[in-house]
């Protein structure tokens, strides 16, 4: 509890990199099919980028996302970050997080 007697739970809102795994989808049709399945689990962390066709889920929901039919590639969240970073900053941007991933 906070010096402000609130219980916040942070893995609850943002839960480890090591427990998560995005989700690419290859179609806009494919994607908004997952969008009706994550609105059914409100309970589950989720996250959602549109432009990209990605959702982040925990890796323990994914039977929620296969049970479904959904067709996607999965894709180690630390793995994305590192390329999402050498597409906004450069190859030696890229680099770093690599190196800081593998340590």
């Amino acid at each position: 509890m906070d010096k402000e007697g609130l219980d916040f739970d942070l893995e609850s809102v943002w839960p480890p990199a090591a427990d998560l795994v995005a989700l690419q989808f290859p179609s806009e049709e494919e994607f908004t099919r997952c969008r009706a399945v994550m609105w059914k689990q409100p309970h589950c962390y989720q996250t959602a980028n549109k432009w990209d066709r990605i959702v982040v889920v925990r890796k323990v929901d994914l039977p929620l996302y296969r049970e479904a039919g959904l067709a996607f590639t999965e894709v180690e969240l630390a793995l994305l970050w590192r390329d999402q970073v050498g597409a906004r900053c450069g190859p030696r941007a890229a680099a770093r997080v690599g190196s800081a991933i593998r340590a």
